[in-house]
Order: C-alpha cells, then structure tokens, then sequence
C-alpha cells in the first residue's frame, strides 16, 4: 500500500507527447521546435514553446544523444583552469559553443603529464562530440589512439606537426620580438628571460625568439628556465637581481606573478634599477604599486577561434581537410615597471 500510495503521490514526467497533445500538433512538429530542426510556422512555434513553459517539459538529452549519435559536450583540457590566461581561454569557447548548445567538460592537468593523460582517455570514452585541448607534454602523438577518428580535436597553445589537427595559438616570436625591441631602444643591452620547459611549444619559441632577437640586436641574454610556476619565478628572483641583467621578461603570467613578489621580497626598486616585463597580463595589474608592462594574449579571441575550427569539422565530417595553423598576435602594453638602465 505504502508503494501504491507514494506512486500516485510522485509527479509524472511530462513528455513530449503531452506537449504535442495539449499544443494540437504532431509529435514530429513538437520536436522539430523543441530541437530547432527545422522551420515551423510561427504560430505552431509560439503554440508549442507555450505548452512547453506550462508544462514544465524538459527535453530528454541523454535520449536525443542516443538517436542521433552526439552528445552535445565538448571537452575542454587546459594545464590550469584557474590561471587568468585559460580562463578567458574558456570563456571564448563558451561565447562560440554555448549558443549552438553545446555543453562544456573542462578539465585541469595542473602541468601533470600523467594526469593530462588520464583526462585524455576520460574525454575519449566518454564519446565527446569534439575537444579542445591544450597540452603541456608528450600525449599528442597518443590522441588517436585514443579518440574516434570521426571524432574532431583542436589543439590550442600547441602545435601539430602531423598535419591532422587544427592549431590555434599566440604568434610568440612577434610578442617575443615586441618586448626585446622595447627594452633595447630603452637603451638595455644585457636582458633576462626567465622561462618554463622548453617541452611546451610556448616556452621553447619564446626562448628561441629571446636569443634570435638579442642577437640580431647585439644583445646579451641571460636565460633562467625551470617550470610555469609562480614558486619558480618568486625563486630566481635573487639570482636575476645578482646578474648583469638590467631588465628581465617573465616567459608567462605565472612566472612573472612569482618573479613581481621575489623582487618587492628583495625591495628592489622597478625600473629604478631594474625593468620588468611579461610576456602575458598580470591579474589586478593596474592595483600594483608599479603596473607592469606586458604583451597581452589573444586569450578569448583563440578560445573563440578553436571553437570555430571545432564547429567547422563537426558539421562537416565527409571528408578529410588538411589541418589549420591559425597563429594570433599579441599586444604591448604600455605600463610604468620599464624605462632606461640604471647608470
């Protein structure tokens, strides 16, 4: 009796046949309009949406992935999802796929190889309508092994060298070239860069644009590398202060938040005695008692491009197209933390 009573007691989930019922429609005219399938007169449209509200009716996704063989979600991979620069990242992709109503699973490998792999496999089985990924180690020549062939991937920050995937990242040796040319006609001639592995494609073209450029310039280049880590960057800071640098460049907005502290830690006087720049904003720049000058990223605007490039394919699977290589350039930022070497 109790299992009797508690059935008539629970609310019946409405479908859509209720709706199409109550509307005076089809069934077939129902969910050409609850889906956007296709053209409705605007009369049967209003008459449905109207029905739909009433009735509270909530689309059934996980029926629709299996009739039409997607899921509507998008894995998204980024070292780490709380870092400024993938956070705007993420929100370009949102501005692009959440309008054709898409859903995002985003994941951070937190600069972890292990870990990045494992979140590869967990957004291959999970048949993923698309992804789009940004890696930090040796997992691209894995992806396919992985991943459905039909299944299309867009590599973001990173770049393919097997003419498959779509690439979209940052024209590092023109951000590169931007502040090494600002701080030599400042009048510097031994500068600093202090960078992550070369491992990642952002780091090893940027440290190969610092020494190309210093050198086309006559310039002296003094290069500190270890990881994208504010902790690195905070713990050279003493090492670039005992050097003949007279400005350094931190490789990325991590670094350059550790390397700010480890200098104001030191007391050192920015740009008095030594300027500092950064390849990629600061959070909060304009709170700082010396706003930094920086090159800033095209981060919602490659979010945007890589989710273009994903919707390209996943509307058009029937045959294979050489892969894109969208490079998008930065821009200078004027701020206070540069001027001429101290004499």
């Amino acid at each position: 009796m109790e299992d009797d009573a508690r059935a008539t007691l629970e609310p019946r989930t409405v479908t859509l046949s209720d709706v199409a019922q109550k509307a005076g429609v089809s069934i077939s005219t129902a969910s050409r309009v609850v889906n956007e399938r296709a053209v409705v007169s605007e009369a049967k449209r209003e008459r449905v949406l109207a029905v739909v509200q009433e009735l509270g009716y909530v689309a059934n996704s996980l029926a629709r992935s299996f009739r039409l063989g997607e899921t509507r979600t998008v894995g998204v991979l980024v070292p780490e999802a709380t870092d400024p620069y993938f956070m705007h990242m993420i929100r370009g992709i949102e501005d692009v796929l959440v309008p054709e109503g898409y859903a995002l699973l985003i994941a951070s490998s937190h600069h972890q190889p292990d870990l990045e792999v494992r979140y590869c496999q967990m957004l291959a089985e999970r048949r993923m309508d698309g992804a789009i990924l940004v890696l930090i180690s040796q997992t691209l020549p894995r992806l396919d092994r992985w991943f459905a062939a039909s299944t299309p991937i867009v590599l973001a920050d990173t770049l393919s060298n097997d003419a498959i995937h779509d690439c979209v990242l940052d024209d590092n040796r023109h951000g590169i070239n931007l502040l090494v040319d600002l701080l030599s006609n400042l009048g510097h001639q031994s500068l600093g860069l202090v960078v992550g592995s070369s491992d990642i494609i952002a780091g090893r073209e940027r440290e190969t644009a610092f020494r190309e450029r210093c050198a086309h310039g006559n310039l002296r280049p003094l290069i500190w590398r270890g990881d994208y880590s504010e902790a690195f960057g905070e713990s050279v800071a003493d090492a670039v202060v005992r050097s003949e640098a007279t400005a350094v460049i931190g490789a990325n907005s991590q670094i350059s938040v550790g390397l700010l502290t480890g200098l104001q830690r030191r007391h050192t006087a920015i740009p008095a005695e030594l300027s500092f720049a950064s390849y990629g904003d600061v959070a909060n720049a304009e709170l700082l008692t010396v706003p930094p000058c920086v090159v800033r990223q095209p981060a919602v605007e490659t979010g945007r491009e890589a989710a273009h490039r994903l919707l390209h394919h996943t509307r058009d699977r029937s045959q294979e197209k050489p892969s894109v290589v969208l490079r998008l350039r930065p821009e200078l930022v004027m701020r206070s933390s540069v001027g001429p070497p101290a004499k």
